[in-house]
């Protein structure tokens, strides 16, 4: 399967360009053309199009130099009020976490080198925190810029923390909401409802996840910023 990967530059300038193909025990999870028409002949009629074109990539948020990398996505349509993203299959480094200070440390020093290749990774946007509703919480990082080719978990270095794992993400239909400020648990919450309330009113049909109250929580920008904070809140949808 073909990842396609967006990634901002700096001046508002887009590219899109191959990227990996996953190891081949995920590549049943997500047939890209045949599961975008399903989804698009479903919500289309949701929707408003956004120039006569419902697969129109959506604008990534706009990041200073160093060039920070997306994980691939398309944007199947949006409205007013959330926009819904069809992920693809990419690599992530990922751990479970009590508090962030952990999540951020652990997971930045594998992608800064400090795992069994000492390799480094470019830097990559957003951090993602998932709420499960047992209480656990995952945060995982994008794993980016890696060579064009064939890819196998295998082939990537192990973390030196052995509470992190290498993972794969994405393959999913999420729908996608924004929001500015500091991610508190009362923000985050306000915004999920306001989002399932939206969901309901358009009928979109919540995924098992979403049903017993998990969701996410992605963080853009550089992490203990003081600037205005750009952030959005994923439920994963039914297709």
């Amino acid at each position: 399967m073909q990842i396609t990967q967006n990634s901002a530059l700096p001046g508002g300038v887009h590219s899109t360009r191959p990227c990996h193909r996953l190891y081949k025990r995920h590549s049943s999870i997500l047939h890209p053309p045949r599961t975008q028409a399903k989804v698009q002949n479903f919500f289309g009629k949701l929707f408003q199009k956004d120039d006569g074109d419902v697969t129109k990539k959506e604008n990534q948020p706009q990041a200073p130099l160093p060039l920070r990398l997306f994980p691939p996505f398309q944007v199947i349509n949006k409205n007013s009020d959330y926009s819904l993203r069809l992920y693809e299959l990419f690599p992530v480094v990922t751990m479970e976490y009590e508090n962030r200070a952990e999540g951020y440390g652990s997971l930045g020093n594998y992608i800064d080198g400090r795992n069994s290749d000492n390799r480094r990774f470019p830097q990559t946007q957003p951090v993602v925190m998932q709420y499960f509703p047992d209480g656990r919480k995952t945060m995982s990082m994008y794993l980016g810029g890696l060579e064009q080719g064939s890819l196998e978990l295998a082939s990537l270095p192990k973390p030196n923390d052995r509470s992190a794992k290498v993972d794969v993400a994405g393959g999913e239909l999420v729908a996608v909401a924004k929001f500015e400020g500091y991610i508190t648990p009362a923000a985050a919450e306000s915004v999920r409802q306001k989002l399932l309330r939206a969901l309901e009113r358009d009928g979109v049909k919540l995924s098992q996840e979403a049903v017993e109250g998990g969701f996410r929580v992605a963080q853009y920008g550089a992490v203990y910023q003081l600037e205005q904070r750009y952030n959005e809140l994923y439920i994963k949808v039914a297709v």
